[in-house]
């Protein structure tokens, strides 16, 4: 029966031995981590064999065939042919950045949990013997725990230990209230029983989820595993993050052991598709996949899986990590997937890579497991737990209702408010037994004192809302403000008070969440108005000839103009213009599926706050509205921004002082003024920022693409700053460093800067209409670690005096040739850098 797969495999090997390096550690089991591996020991003969079949381990490459074919060159696909789709352009699935994001929310439910209850999540890992990838999968999980703030704790045990010394070591961790997760590494040595080790974990702390029970219910409809199996689950993860329907499609999955191809199996089933099983004994299996609309291989050899076995357009997950020997690699080793990637890319339509894909959010997994199991143990409740994975099984996913998820609901109609948007919504003229005279205030009053509550801002309605504060601290946390009518803000100056900056605006809270599908106007034409001066933001000192250009923080902060309003003539400084949506000083801050439109100043604001993420949303305003940033961040860490589309006045999103940790990817920007870092460093001030990752950006018709302005005389630092994958179209500057940023007709030249340090473009490609690269940093304090890698930037219009890249004391390396070739920036590093001072340090 295995005659068809072993001659498959025997004609993609044929010939590799003499040109590759033999497999280092390959095991016939499927995760990709290594942690399992098929026994060697006999196989126990069971009583019913006759009907439950004979348990035969699943080889799938015959003795002395079993070294991995190469990457195939350019003309050779193993002795198939592929079809290679010049129109198909299929999509990385990028695992990293998946697991960041999930990482990101587990770290804001850590934070929550040690500030509300002072405990946090525990994870315990047993290591026996000093298997080299053994060490590197533990020590890759322990780097996880740290990074999110789950506690980690690790019992080595030597290669000669007893078995009764592992078990004594699990009975403690299971005994240990402060650890909610219990992981066994494996292989063991030969001389253990591995289903005696793994058995004696409790089942409450089996964060792995391969105890009996946990696979039991995991494969009985409508009933519910404590937990799901880390790789089987990322698997599910990574498709449904990815936007891929699972209900109806036909998906093959390569493997069927407990660790991976069982559980993702009947995961799949949860979610409706139809699953048809290859394994070892699968006769022609390239007929089973070809036909399949998703492949998901976890078999263990590499490149098992050629170009041919998949049909045009198939989705390919990959969690084969196949380690193969080869000195030269910085461990020895390199690693291939199941799955021949070079073939796969030219008929895929999305495939995950190895390494970065499955692995990366199969750890994530594990934390998210411990971290549920931490909840479970204190007695914290899920608000309905994460469905995604079909663990609702015959009913849908969807939860039902029970008086511990029952939420507290209070419609803001039920407070007063008319919705008909001519009537003051805020203000309330009798309501029996509301003591407040604010509908919305009366509202959000009722939901402060009621944990996981909502307020709702119903559809269909539209409604005026003046300057209101939705404050705490003393609120109940998770409240959801469920938005999915329309409030528009009031253009009577009268309406304001002198001073208002704030129009809607969430301070000193713990876990708040605006969702829903409606809308936030600020109805910020009647406020707007136009300058007079144009100053150019690239100082013109250095010699580049640059457009006049509207200034981002400009004289219009102190010019004034005048409003007729109810028959008043009223004065308003645009200054003291208002944002429409600000959070002050709060913590684990979700914003998601509204649209915020024509604020008169900036439409998001974030300061002091921690824990954020915002997504699904849209931001617009016109391109000629002055000052009206998308996003701004200011002291404020660990953010994530995510798939919104933003066209304003100024910058799409703008980092300020204090800010660390900041990950924004997949964000459509234009018209505006692109990304920006800073203006820092202004009136001499210190600036802090770190840690920032842009990337998978879309820039079209903006004044910059990705910028990092300071003023002269700051002090401080930026520094560990990524820009990747950043698409232009028509962008008058792609990438910027203007430490001479001065938004005033002069500014005074001064020798202190904020120091710039550790900045990565990488893959910036598209059109520009004036410059590609403006890099000007400071004298006294020169640029320095800025790597170039996979520049192209054409321009729209040839136009010789404005193609020539820019640089002043630019210092770093340059890794590939760039279009246009970026010859002023130094290689290497400054001559001498100034001594940085405690007031300059971070």
């Amino acid at each position: 029966m295995r005659a068809a797969l072993s001659s498959t495999l025997k004609k993609i090997s044929a010939g590799a031995a003499a040109r590759r390096p033999r497999v280092a550690f390959v095991s016939p089991a499927s995760h990709h981590h290594r942690r399992h591996h098929q026994s060697n020991k006999p196989t126990k003969k069971r009583k019913d064999e006759y009907i439950l079949g004979p348990d035969l381990p699943d080889i799938w490459a015959t003795p002395g065939s079993s070294s991995p074919p190469p990457p195939p060159a350019e003309s050779e696909t193993g002795g198939a042919t592929v079809a290679v789709d010049a129109e198909l352009v299929p999509t990385i699935i990028d695992g990293k950045s998946i697991a960041e994001e999930i990482k990101l929310g587990i770290t804001k439910e850590v934070h929550r949990m040690k500030d509300t209850i002072k405990k946090v999540p525990g994870l315990a890992v047993v290591l026996v013997g000093q298997r080299r990838d053994s060490q590197t999968y533990v020590r890759n999980k322990i780097k996880a725990c740290e990074e999110v703030g789950i506690r980690s704790l690790m019992a080595e045990l030597s290669e000669g230990c007893a078995e009764d010394e592992v078990l004594n070591v699990v009975s403690e961790f299971n005994q240990d209230p402060s650890v909610h997760g219990v992981l066994v590494q494996l292989p063991l040595p030969q001389h253990m029983d591995e289903d005696t080790i793994l058995g004696a974990v409790s089942l409450q702390k089996d964060v792995d989820g391969f105890h009996p029970l946990n696979m039991g219910n995991l494969a009985l409809r409508g009933r519910e595993p404590l937990f799901i199996p880390c790789a089987a689950k990322a698997c599910i993860e990574l498709l449904l993050r990815s936007g891929i329907k699972l209900k109806g499609k036909n998906v093959a999955v390569i493997g069927r052991s407990n660790v991976v191809g069982l559980p993702t199996t009947l995961l799949l089933q949860r979610h409706h598709a139809t699953v048809s099983v290859v394994h070892a004994f699968t006769n022609n299996p390239e007929d089973v996949t070809r036909v399949a609309d998703i492949v998901i291989s976890a078999a263990g050899v590499p490149n098992l899986v050629r170009g041919s076995w998949l049909k045009r357009g198939a989705i390919v997950i990959d969690v084969g990590t196949n380690p193969i020997e080869d000195p030269s690699f910085e461990h020895g080793y390199y690693l291939r997937g199941d799955v021949c990637y070079e073939e796969a890319l030219q008929v895929a339509s999305a495939i995950t890579p190895v390494p970065g894909g499955v692995g990366p959010v199969t750890v994530a997994m594990l934390l998210s497991n411990t971290l549920d199991s931490a909840k479970r143990f204190y007695g914290i409740r899920n608000n309905g737990g994460d469905r995604r994975h079909g663990s609702g099984g015959g009913s849908g996913g969807q939860p039902r209702p029970t008086p511990e998820t029952m939420v507290a609901m209070f419609d803001v109609l039920d407070f007063g408010a008319k919705g008909d948007g001519v009537t003051d919504d805020t203000k309330v003229d009798d309501i029996d037994s509301v003591s407040l005279d604010h509908a919305f205030e009366a509202a959000w009053a009722a939901a402060c004192k009621v944990e996981a509550s909502t307020v709702i801002v119903p559809a269909e309605f539209e409604f005026l809302v003046r300057p209101i504060s939705f404050s705490g601290p003393y609120c109940e946390p998770n409240i959801v403000f469920q938005l999915d009518g329309t409030i528009v803000a009031p253009t009577s100056a009268g309406a304001w008070g002198a001073g208002s900056l704030q129009w809607l605006e969430f301070t000193k809270l713990q876990e708040i969440t605006i969702r829903g599908s409606g809308v936030i106007d600020g109805r910020g034409s009647v406020w707007w108005t136009n300058s007079d001066s144009d100053i150019d933001p690239i100082n013109a000192e250095l010699g580049s000839k640059m457009p006049q250009i509207k200034p981002t923080v400009s004289a219009l902060l102190a010019s004034a103009f005048v409003k007729q309003t109810e028959g008043l003539l009223v004065t308003v400084f645009s200054s003291s213009l208002f944002q429409a949506l600000r959070f002050y000083g709060s913590y684990n801050v979700t914003v998601t599926g509204i649209r915020i439109q024509n604020s008169p100043r900036c439409h998001l604001k974030f300061d002091n706050c921690e824990a954020v993420e915002v997504f699904d949303i849209t931001v617009s305003s016109p391109g000629d509205s002055p000052n009206t940033d998308g996003i701004h961040l200011q002291n404020s860490r660990n953010v994530l921004i995510h798939r919104v589309d933003m066209g304003c006045g100024d910058d799409c999103v703008s980092i300020q002082t204090g800010c660390s940790n900041i990950y924004i990817h997949d964000v459509d920007c234009g018209p505006g003024h692109g990304i920006s870092i800073g203006g820092l460093g202004r009136d001499n001030t210190k600036a802090c920022v770190s840690n920032i990752t842009v990337r998978d950006i879309n820039l079209r018709n903006t004044m910059t693409g990705v910028r990092i302005k300071t003023w002269q005389g700051g002090s401080g630092s930026v520094q560990a700053i990524q820009f990747s994958n950043i698409k232009v179209w028509e962008v008058q500057i792609p990438m910027v460093i203007d430490q001479f940023y001065c938004d005033r007709s002069s500014c005074e030249n001064q020798s202190s800067a904020v120091a710039l340090s550790s900045i990565a473009y990488e893959s910036i490609r598209g059109t520009f209409t004036v410059k590609p690269v403006h890099l000007a940093c400071s004298d006294s304090s020169p640029c320095s670690g800025i790597s170039l890698s996979e520049v192209e930037l054409e321009p729209l219009q040839e136009r010789h005096h404005m193609t020539d890249p820019f640089c002043w004391q630019a210092f770093g390396e340059l890794y590939a040739p760039t279009i246009p070739p970026i010859t002023c920036l130094q290689i290497g590093k400054p001559a001498s850098n100034r001594i940085l001072t405690d007031h300059d340090l971070c």
